[in-house]
């Protein structure tokens, strides 16, 4: 069975057909527009892109550039140390070690001989002094005997029996003599522990002069030996000084290959 429409249901069927339609037509013409604004920003993306590829590529450039100039100026900086050091090792090498140690040696022991010889001066004068001052003595030794002697020839060729009360003064006079012997004798002792402590310092400084001679022995012998030790550092320093030369002649060439292959890795990226 057939089912029948009126007219006004077609009508409104028509006209609810139409409006959807409508809408799909509006909606169909907003597509329409977004695609056309999407083509058109499509087609704006080139040249966008093209502006960030030239201030990538003009950023690439100034940063290569950067680091080209410093590494120019790294590379000079390391020539100038690489020439100053070569120049320093020139210098080292030029010196005569062997020379300035035969110098250094013979003004040191020509300062010893000096020294030496001053020192014997010293003890040809204490010598000197010793001998003027033993003579001296033994001279003042047999005076006073001579005088002593006489006093004592004297005192016996006297009476003293037969002039006892006609010589009294004279007996006065002897004991004064006496007296005065006495003190002589006195005076002649001190002078005798004076000397002998004289002789006993000037041992005693002839003993200190020898320790002196022998100290001085030994600080020769450790100076020498200490020199040696030097000249040998100085030549384990020299040595060490050519292999660091070699090793940063090696470093540097690698520093600069890195950064040449990292240049040209950054400007074909």
């Amino acid at each position: 069975m057939s089912t029948q429409y009126t007219t006004q249901e077609i009508l409104k069927s028509s006209i609810e057909n139409i409006n959807t339609l409508k809408n799909h037509l509006v909606k169909i013409d907003e597509l329409r527009i977004d695609i056309k604004k999407s083509v058109e920003e499509a087609e704006k993306l080139p040249e966008e892109f093209n502006k960030i590829v030239v201030k990538i590529d003009n950023s690439t450039n100034k940063f290569i550039q950067q680091n080209q100039n410093l590494l120019k100026e790294q590379i000079v900086y390391f020539q100038e140390k690489l020439i100053d050091l070569t120049i320093r090792i020139n210098q080292i090498d030029e010196l005569d070690f062997t020379k300035k140690f035969e110098l250094s040696k013979n003004d040191f022991f020509s300062d010893i001989e000096g020294a030496s010889n001053k020192l014997e001066k010293t003890i040809q004068k204490i010598d000197n002094n010793f001998n003027e001052s033993k003579k001296l003595f033994f001279s003042d030794i047999e005076k006073m005997k001579s005088e002593l002697d006489a006093t004592v020839k004297e005192i016996k060729s006297v009476d003293l029996e037969k002039h006892f009360i006609k010589h009294d003064k004279t007996l006065s006079e002897i004991f004064i003599s006496i007296n005065n012997i006495s003190s002589s004798i006195l005076s002649f002792s001190n002078q005798l522990n004076t000397f002998l402590t004289k002789l006993i310092d000037i041992e005693n400084k002839l003993i200190s002069l020898d320790n002196s001679l022998s100290s001085l022995d030994h600080k020769i012998e450790s100076r020498i030996n200490s020199l040696d030790q030097n000249i040998i550092n100085l030549n384990a320093k020299i040595e060490e000084l050519s292999k660091k030369n070699q090793t940063s002649h090696t470093i540097n060439l690698a520093l600069i290959i890195i950064i040449l292959v990292t240049i040209a890795i950054l400007k074909f990226i």
